[in-house]
């Protein structure tokens, strides 16, 4: 989980989008969560999921690199949280939460 939550971070520092490395980071966490099921419904929407982000960044305009940034801290604090079920909950939803402020422009 650590490789694929820095490699998101140099993607991002490079002025790429990082979609595979997003993507595979939280592919890391659906398999950590120990539900098969979870992993695997993960797997199945890959592209559309690719191109949700594509779409969500591309919306952005100018905005994009500094917007593309903007998960390092949501994504660090899911992996500081991942020990602890309770506080990895709760640090998921605020991204999640957070990704769809930024998706749909309230917030």
């Amino acid at each position: 989980m650590a490789a694929a939550h820095d490699a998101r971070d140099e993607a991002a520092e490079a002025g790429r989008l990082g979609k595979h490395e997003d993507l595979a980071f939280h592919m890391e966490i659906a398999r950590a969560a120990g539900n098969d099921l979870f992993a695997e419904t993960m797997e199945m929407p890959r592209d559309d999921i690719r191109d949700g982000m594509d779409m969500a960044r591309g919306l952005t305009g100018a905005e994009r690199e500094a917007r593309a940034r903007i998960p390092k801290d949501e994504h660090g604090a899911m992996l500081d949280a991942i020990a602890d079920s309770d506080r990895a909950r709760v640090a998921m939803r605020a991204h999640l939460q957070n990704a769809q402020r930024r998706i749909v422009g309230s917030g």
